[in-house]
C-alpha cells in the first residue's frame, strides 16, 4: 500500500481566522486513510516564519470535515465512539486574535476547574523564545464519572495562537503520572515547531 502525506497549509493573514485547506485532502475515514500534516500558525509575521506542524497519525480519524473545520480539529482512533473515545487529539488555532498562550491556558484552566467533577493540575510551564511564546499544560480531571489526563501545548506569536492537545481515558490502574508521561512523548513525536517546511526541535 502507498503512504501518502498530505500537506495542509493555513491561511496566514490575521483579519482571516479560518485554517485553509487544500481541496480533496479530507481523509476517506477508513483505516487506510493517508497520514496528515498540518501547519499551524504561530508566528507568520516574520521573513521565516515559524509553524507548528502536527502529523497526525493515520490510525486517527477526523470529527470534523478537513474542508469545513474553522478553529479546532478533533481525531479520535478508528474505531472508537466519538462519545466515548479512549484518546482524542485536539488542534486549535486563534488567528488574528492576540492572544497569548499563557492567557489562553490560564481560561483552559479556568473552564476545566468550574465544569469538571474533579481537577488536578499535574504540570505547567512558560517558555519565551524570540519570535513566539509557549505554554504547556497537564492536568488530570473527572467528567461523567471518568478519569482523564489531558496534556496540551500552546504557542503564541504577535497575532496568532495554536495549541495541540492529547487526552486519555485512564485505564484500570493505571496512574495520572503513567498516562502524562505516555501523552507527552505521543505530542513530542508528532508536532513540532519549525520555519516554514523546515523542521527543528525546538
Amino acid at each position: 500500500m502507498v503512504k501518502f502525506v498530505v500537506i495542509i497549509g493555513v491561511i496566514l493573514w490575521g483579519f482571516l481566522d479560518i485554517p485553509g485547506y487544500a481541496s480533496g485532502d479530507q481523509p476517506s475515514g477508513n483505516k487506510d486513510q493517508q497520514t496528515v500534516t498540518l501547519e499551524l500558525p504561530i508566528n507568520h509575521f516574520i521573513e521565516k516564519k515559524v509553524s507548528l506542524f502536527v502529523k497526525v497519525p493515520k490510525d486517527f480519524r477526523p470529527l470534523q470535515s478537513m474542508n469545513e473545520a474553522r478553529r479546532m480539529l478533533e481525531f479520535i482512533l478508528q474505531g472508537d465512539d466519538e462519545w466515548k473515545w479512549s484518546r482524542i487529539i485536539t488542534l486549535n488555532v486563534e488567528i488574528g486574535s492576540e492572544t497569548s498562550a499563557v492567557i489562553y491556558r490560564d481560561t483552559f484552566k479556568s473552564m476545566f476547574q468550574s465544569q469538571a467533577e474533579s481537577c488536578e493540575f499535574l504540570e505547567e510551564e512558560i517558555k519565551a523564545y524570540e519570535d513566539y511564546e509557549s505554554a504547556t499544560l497537564a492536568m488530570s480531571y473527572t467528567t461523567k464519572g471518568r478519569k482523564e489526563v489531558i496534556y496540551m501545548r500552546l504557542y503564541s506569536g504577535p497575532a496568532d495562537l495554536c495549541a495541540i492537545q492529547y487526552a486519555k481515558a485512564l485505564a484500570k490502574g493505571e496512574t495520572p503520572q503513567q498516562a502524562l508521561t505516555e501523552l507527552k512523548a505521543f505530542v513530542s513525536t508528532i508536532a513540532q515547531v519549525g520555519e516554514g517546511a523546515k523542521v527543528s526541535g525546538k
